[in-house]
Protein backbone atom coordinates (compact mmCIF):
# COMPACT_ATOMS: atom_id res chain seq x y z
CA UNK A 1 0.00 0.00 0.00
CA UNK A 2 2.56 2.32 0.49
CA UNK A 3 4.35 1.99 -2.72
CA UNK A 4 1.05 2.22 -4.06
CA UNK A 5 0.29 5.67 -2.37
CA UNK A 6 3.90 6.71 -2.48
CA UNK A 7 3.70 7.38 0.86
CA UNK A 8 6.35 6.57 3.93
CA UNK A 9 5.40 4.31 6.72
CA UNK A 10 7.35 4.24 9.86
CA UNK A 11 7.52 1.44 12.30
CA UNK A 12 9.24 1.23 15.46
CA UNK A 13 9.57 -2.47 16.44
CA UNK A 14 10.52 -3.77 19.53
CA UNK A 15 13.22 -6.95 19.54
CA UNK A 16 12.14 -7.66 15.93
CA UNK A 17 12.93 -11.19 14.04
CA UNK A 18 15.40 -11.49 11.40
CA UNK A 19 12.96 -12.25 9.16
CA UNK A 20 10.71 -9.50 10.00
CA UNK A 21 14.12 -6.53 9.32
CA UNK A 22 14.54 -8.46 6.37
CA UNK A 23 11.52 -6.64 4.72
CA UNK A 24 12.36 -3.41 5.85
CA UNK A 25 13.44 -1.33 2.42
CA UNK A 26 14.91 1.36 4.67
CA UNK A 27 16.70 1.57 8.35
CA UNK A 28 17.13 4.60 10.71
CA UNK A 29 19.58 3.96 13.68
CA UNK A 30 19.41 6.10 16.75
CA UNK A 31 21.66 6.28 19.59
CA UNK A 32 20.65 8.11 23.07
CA UNK A 33 22.65 10.97 24.58
CA UNK A 34 20.16 12.85 22.56
CA UNK A 35 18.35 10.80 19.45
CA UNK A 36 22.23 10.93 17.53
CA UNK A 37 21.88 9.30 14.57
CA UNK A 38 24.37 6.77 13.29
CA UNK A 39 22.84 5.24 9.88
CA UNK A 40 20.12 5.97 7.40
CA UNK A 41 20.27 3.54 4.38
CA UNK A 42 19.12 0.43 2.53
CA UNK A 43 18.46 -2.25 5.46
CA UNK A 44 19.98 -4.44 3.09
CA UNK A 45 23.13 -2.83 3.42
CA UNK A 46 22.99 -2.25 7.18
CA UNK A 47 25.54 -5.50 8.10
CA UNK A 48 28.29 -4.47 5.12
CA UNK A 49 28.03 -0.89 6.43
CA UNK A 50 28.74 -2.03 10.34
CA UNK A 51 31.39 -4.50 8.96
CA UNK A 52 33.04 -1.65 6.93
CA UNK A 53 33.75 0.02 9.98
CA UNK A 54 34.85 -3.15 11.69
CA UNK A 55 31.76 -4.36 13.70
CA UNK A 56 31.55 -7.83 11.77
CA UNK A 57 28.36 -9.68 12.75
CA UNK A 58 28.65 -12.61 15.35
CA UNK A 59 27.58 -15.92 13.66
CA UNK A 60 24.44 -17.49 14.89
CA UNK A 61 23.00 -14.00 16.23
CA UNK A 62 19.68 -11.70 15.53
CA UNK A 63 21.13 -8.91 13.36
CA UNK A 64 18.88 -6.51 14.74
CA UNK A 65 20.29 -7.58 18.44
CA UNK A 66 23.79 -6.96 17.09
CA UNK A 67 23.02 -3.41 15.78
CA UNK A 68 21.07 -2.80 18.71
CA UNK A 69 24.20 -3.56 20.70
CA UNK A 70 26.52 -1.65 18.77
CA UNK A 71 24.61 1.83 19.34
CA UNK A 72 23.42 1.24 22.98
CA UNK A 73 25.81 3.16 25.44
CA UNK A 74 27.36 0.85 27.81
CA UNK A 75 27.08 -2.50 26.28
CA UNK A 76 29.66 -4.62 25.81
CA UNK A 77 29.52 -4.24 22.11
CA UNK A 78 29.23 -0.20 22.29
CA UNK A 79 30.50 1.56 19.37
CA UNK A 80 27.71 4.21 19.41
CA UNK A 81 30.42 7.00 19.48
CA UNK A 82 32.51 5.80 16.28
CA UNK A 83 29.67 5.04 14.39
CA UNK A 84 28.45 8.75 15.41
CA UNK A 85 31.01 9.93 14.25
CA UNK A 86 31.17 8.57 11.23
CA UNK A 87 27.88 9.13 10.21
CA UNK A 88 28.36 13.07 10.95
CA UNK A 89 31.47 12.73 8.74
CA UNK A 90 30.11 10.76 5.83
CA UNK A 91 26.31 10.82 5.45
CA UNK A 92 24.71 13.74 7.41
CA UNK A 93 25.61 16.16 4.94
CA UNK A 94 23.73 14.50 2.11
CA UNK A 95 20.82 13.59 4.30
CA UNK A 96 20.92 17.52 5.01
CA UNK A 97 20.28 18.20 1.31
CA UNK A 98 18.42 15.56 0.84
CA UNK A 99 15.87 16.88 3.06
CA UNK A 100 16.09 20.78 2.00
CA UNK A 101 15.70 19.14 -1.52
CA UNK A 102 12.63 17.77 -0.54
CA UNK A 103 11.07 20.65 1.34
CA UNK A 104 11.92 22.54 -1.30
CA UNK A 105 9.65 20.58 -3.55
CA UNK A 106 5.74 21.69 -4.00
CA UNK A 107 3.44 18.72 -3.33
CA UNK A 108 0.36 17.59 -1.93
CA UNK A 109 -1.16 17.28 1.21
CA UNK A 110 -1.75 13.89 2.87
CA UNK A 111 -5.49 14.15 2.72
CA UNK A 112 -5.13 14.91 -1.17
CA UNK A 113 -3.03 12.35 -1.40
CA UNK A 114 -5.14 9.83 -0.40
CA UNK A 115 -8.32 10.77 -1.65
CA UNK A 116 -6.37 10.46 -4.93
CA UNK A 117 -6.46 13.96 -5.27
CA UNK A 118 -3.70 16.68 -7.28
CA UNK A 119 -1.21 14.04 -7.03
CA UNK A 120 0.66 12.77 -10.36
CA UNK A 121 1.48 9.27 -11.37
CA UNK A 122 5.35 9.16 -10.26
CA UNK A 123 6.08 10.72 -7.65
CA UNK A 124 3.63 13.15 -4.66
CA UNK A 125 5.42 15.09 -2.16
CA UNK A 126 3.28 15.54 0.78
CA UNK A 127 3.26 19.18 2.16
CA UNK A 128 3.78 19.43 6.30
CA UNK A 129 1.02 20.54 8.10
CA UNK A 130 0.82 23.43 10.45
CA UNK A 131 1.78 20.86 13.21
CA UNK A 132 4.38 19.30 11.70
CA UNK A 133 8.61 19.14 11.93
CA UNK A 134 10.58 19.19 8.96
CA UNK A 135 12.79 16.29 8.62
CA UNK A 136 16.11 18.43 9.32
CA UNK A 137 14.42 20.12 12.32
CA UNK A 138 14.28 16.38 13.84
CA UNK A 139 17.33 15.42 13.11
CA UNK A 140 19.29 18.05 14.79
Amino acid sequence: VTRMMLITCVVVIHQPRKEVTEMFDTLVMLTSNPGRMVYCGPMAQAQSYWAARGHQLPANMNPADFLMDTVSPGTKRDASTSLVEFFSLHQKHAIHKAVELAMSTPGTSILESLQGGSCDTMRCVPRLGPCAEDFETQLL
